[in-house]
C-alpha cells in the first residue's frame, strides 16, 4: 500500500522502478494506480497510462503499449487544454510514433503521430521537446532513405540543443548526421560529423561512446580509400574500448581492422588473421544475439582463401552460415 501511495503522489516524476529498468514491476504499480484513480479523466490518469505504455513497449508488448498511449490521448482530450495537458499529449503522440516506427515499421502512421506531437510542442514553445521530435523525424526520414530530409531535421534539432547547451544531445545529433552522410557516401562530411561527436563524447568522459564513433571513423576512411587513416582510427577504437572494458566494441573494431588489412594489404595477412582470431576469441564468450560472430568467420574465410587453405576457408564459411 505504501508503494502505491508513493507512486500515486509522485506520478509526475520519473518512477524509481521504471528508471531502474524493472518494467514488469513498474507496470504492476501503474495498473494499481489506474485502478485507484477510477475512470474520471485527470492528468494523473493520463500520465499513468503513458508510463504504463512505456513499460509495455519496453517489454515488447507493442499492441498493448499502443492501446494505452491512445487511451491516454483520449483522456487528455477530455481535459482543459492547459499547457501541461498539451505537453502530456505531445509526449503521448511522440511515444506512440516511436513504437509505430520501431516495432511496427508503420512509417505513415508514425509520421502522423510525430506531426501531432511537434504541433503541440510548438504551440506551447517547448524547445527541448521540439528538438527531440525533430531528431525523431530525422530518424524516420533516415529509415526511409530520405537523406536530405534526415539531414535537415537533424540540423534543426542540433541548433536547438546547442542553444540549450546540452552537449550529450549534440553528440547524438552529430553522430546521426554522420550516419546520413556515410550512407550518402559523402565521406568528408561524414568524417567531420563523426569527429565532432567523438570530440564531445570524449570531453564529457564518455569513452564508450567515443570508441564506437572512432570505429565509425575507421569505416568512413576505409570507404574513402584512406586506408592508413582507417587503420589508425581502428586501433584508437580498440584501445578506447579496452580502456572501458567494452568487449563488444573491442571485438567489432578488431574484426573491422582485420577485414581492412586482408582486403587491402595482402602482405599483412598474418596480422589480419591474428586480429580476427582475437576478435573470435572474444565473440565466443558473448551472447550470440550481440556478438555478430558470423562476421569474424567471414573474415577468417577470406584470409584462409588468400593463404591457399581452401579446406579451412570452407569450414569457416560453414560456421559463418550456422551463426548468421
Amino acid at each position: 500500500m505504501f508503494l502505491l501511495l508513493f507512486f500515486t503522489t509522485q506520478i509526475t516524476r520519473e518512477p524509481l522502478l521504471f528508471s531502474q529498468g524493472q518494467y514488469q514491476a513498474a507496470a504492476q504499480v501503474f495498473n494499481e494506480i489506474l485502478t485507484s484513480l477510477g475512470e474520471q479523466p485527470s492528468h494523473k490518469r493520463c500520465r499513468a497510462l503513458e508510463l504504463l505504455g512505456q513499460c509495455l513497449a519496453e517489454q515488447g508488448q507493442t499492441e498493448q503499449a499502443i492501446t494505452h498511449y491512445r487511451q491516454g490521448l483520449a483522456v487528455a482530450e477530455q481535459l482543459e487544454q492547459s499547457r501541461i495537458v498539451k505537453q502530456q499529449m505531445g509526449i503521448l503522440h511522440g511515444n506512440l510514433a516511436s513504437v509505430l516506427l520501431r516495432d511496427k515499421r508503420d512509417f505513415d502512421e508514425a509520421k502522423k503521430a510525430y506531426e501531432a506531437a511537434l504541433s503541440l510542442m510548438k504551440e506551447i514553445d517547448d524547445q527541448r521537446s521540439i528538438a527531440v521530435i525533430n531528431g525523431q523525424f530525422g530518424t524516420l526520414a533516415l529509415e526511409q532513405n530520405n537523406l536530405q530530409e534526415a539531414a535537415e531535421r537533424y540540423h534543426e534539432a542540433l541548433a536547438i540543443f546547442q542553444r540549450l547547451n546540452e552537449p550529450e544531445s549534440e553528440a547524438v545529433l552529430h553522430y546521426q548526421l554522420g550516419r546520413v552522410y556515410e550512407r550518402a557516401k559523402q565521406w568528408d562530411a561524414a568524417e567531420q560529423a563523426y569527429r565532432e561527436a567523438a570530440r564531445i563524447d570524449e570531453s564529457q568522459g564518455n569513452l564508450t561512446g567515443a570508441a564506437a564513433i572512432w570505429n565509425q571513423l575507421a569505416l568512413v576512411n576505409k570507404g574513402a580509400g584512406k586506408f592508413e587513416a582507417a587503420d589508425g582510427w581502428s586501433r584508437k577504437a580498440i584501445e578506447g574500448a579496452k580502456s572501458v572494458g567494452d568487449l563488444v566494441q573491442v571485438a567489432r573494431s578488431l574484426n573491422n581492422l582485420a577485414d581492412l588489412l586482408q582486403t587491402n594489404y595482402p602482405d599483412r595477412l598474418p596480422e589480419a588473421r591474428q586480429l580476427a582470431e582475437e576478435a573470435l576469441a572474444i565473440r565466443k564468450t558473448q551472447d550470440p544475439a550481440v556478438s555478430d560472430i558470423w562476421q569474424t568467420y567471414s573474415v577468417l574465410a577470406e584470409i584462409a582463401e588468400q593463404e591457399g587453405d581452401g579446406g579451412k576457408a570452407e569450414e569457416y564459411r560453414r560456421l559463418m552460415e550456422l551463426n548468421k
